[in-house]
């Protein structure tokens, strides 16, 4: 039987791609671990543990062409965050019950949280094919005032960090920098949100530098701003202020100016991961002494390995918070019914609105010195509406990200910046809450505004099926 064309064309559109298949397996895997996981539980576990990891090197490898793509980095980080932080590497003992192997319920939750994030990337389908290098990328600026604004935010964070500075000293020279970094973001609130201006023009400089022309002695002067940013942020004592911004402009620069090998990145993440670790056990020890690492050697830590124990113990942490929070909540206090995953709008107003990482620490009486103890991204989640909340929570994110990246390629200039910015806060949220400070959301919403005031007109290269390489001309800020 011979189709009519309409009928062959709605036949074709239904058809299954290799993507479909991909994310069709992925799906029934994911399936598989919940059902062993509530039918049995130990076999599910067993099975998860190995899972995981094999899981998550499939779906890099299969995303290798565009590993900042929302389906490659952050759901494989995400298993692999989840798994590393479920091994226990040490014997547990009666110092702390950071060691206690997880239960069954504890793995389900972290692969509903999965469900949820896939489920959330594949419900939209583009078929379209679009240019991932946007290497051509051209963008007519309003130089002027782009550099009347970058002058301004300059010299306002300039003199919140030199108050910052006359009073405390240089946080991250002191003895008691553990201590100090907590109260300079509390006791100069105000001042401390000033500094972070920092993190509103940093990518601005970059994403200006790299699609702009501008006078050379302008772009030396950026550059070094740019420098300088770094070390302002990196002397607050607090590894993430810097880190965040810097993932940012390092997602950029895949996009519009020179992609990345895989095994660069592989490369760079663990030597990151190292470095952090590193840095956070001699911040530990400046603060207290050999106290800190006695500590590490009654739970089982030889000296040899100490240094590089903190990046375990920073992804093991959030993990078992949230397993005393399932052991709190629904048991001995209700749900929290969506009070915890928008109590960031909360500080929009007067007075002091606690976050939902200073909640967990009061919940489950930690005796954390930072300033809250968080139980990663699935702990808001999973507070306020339980494994529901955890599904529609991670199904929402992911579904945030797919379209961000579906418009980024379709043509939007500011939602290459917002991709970009999401892709981090999703990476970094493994740890905490996706939103945590009213700075997360107010930042990206003065990006819009910066771009629809300072960019004209944007020469944006996509990539068609039979058309190869040309160049659209687009005004921007195109959102909608």
């Amino acid at each position: 039987m011979k189709l009519d064309s309409n009928t062959a064309s709605r036949f074709t559109s239904l058809s299954l791609t290799e993507e479909d298949l991909f994310a069709s397996a992925v799906l029934a895997i994911v399936g598989v671990f919940c059902l062993m996981l509530w039918l049995a539980p130990a076999a599910g576990i067993s099975l998860a543990e190995w899972g995981f990891p094999l899981l998550a090197a499939w779906i890099l490898y299969r995303n290798r062409d565009d590993l900042f793509a929302p389906a490659a980095t952050f759901p494989a980080v995400y298993l692999l965050w989840y798994w590393i932080g479920t091994i226990t590497i040490v014997p547990a003992n009666d110092i702390n019950t950071l060691f206690n192997p997880f239960d069954a319920k504890q793995w389900l939750l972290y692969v509903i949280g999965f469900l949820g994030i896939w489920c959330g990337l594949y419900l939209i389908r583009d078929k379209k094919q679009y240019a991932t290098r946007l290497r051509g990328l051209a963008v007519q600026w309003h130089d002027g005032l782009f550099l009347l604004i970058i002058a301004g935010a300059t010299v306002a964070f300039l003199l919140a960090w030199a108050i910052i500075v006359s009073r405390e000293g240089i946080t991250i020279l002191r003895d008691d920098v553990e201590a100090l970094r907590v109260s300079v973001s509390t006791d100069s609130h105000i001042t401390f949100q000033i500094l972070m201006l920092t993190k509103l023009i940093f990518p601005l400089i970059y994403l200006y530098l790299w699609t702009a022309s501008p006078i050379a002695r302008f772009r030396k002067t950026l550059y070094t701003l740019g420098v300088l940013i770094v070390l302002i942020l990196t002397s607050t004592g607090n590894r993430s202020m810097a880190l965040d911004t810097l993932l940012i402009v390092f997602a950029l620069r895949h996009y519009i100016r020179k992609s990345y090998k895989a095994w660069h990145l592989l490369l760079a993440a663990v030597a990151l991961a190292l470095a952090l670790s590193v840095s956070g056990y001699y911040r530990a020890i400046q603060h207290s002494g050999t106290t800190h690492a006695d500590d590490l050697a009654r739970m089982g830590f030889p000296p040899a390995v100490q240094p590089f124990t903190d990046i375990y113990l920073y992804v093991r942490a959030p993990l078992d918070t949230l397993r005393n929070v399932r052991q709190q909540i629904p048991a001995n206090t209700p749900y929290q019914h969506g009070t915890l995953t928008a109590s960031v709008l909360g500080q929009l107003l007067p007075g002091r609105h606690p976050s939902s990482d200073l909640y967990f620490k009061n919940l489950v009486g930690g005796q954390y010195d930072g300033l809250g103890q968080p139980a990663s991204i699935l702990g808001p989640f999973y507070a306020d509406f339980g494994l529901v909340g955890v599904f529609l929570g991670m199904f929402l994110c992911g579904l945030t990200s797919r379209l961000l990246y579906i418009k980024m390629l379709q043509g939007s200039f500011v939602c290459l910046l917002l991709y970009c910015c999401f892709w981090q806060l999703l990476l970094e949220s493994l740890y905490g809450a996706l939103f945590t400070y009213i700075i997360q959301i107010l930042i990206p919403i003065g990006w819009i505004a910066i771009l629809w005031l300072v960019t004209g007109r944007v020469r944006y290269p996509r990539l068609h099926p039979a058309a190869g390489d040309v160049e659209v001309v687009l005004r921007v800020p195109a959102i909608s």
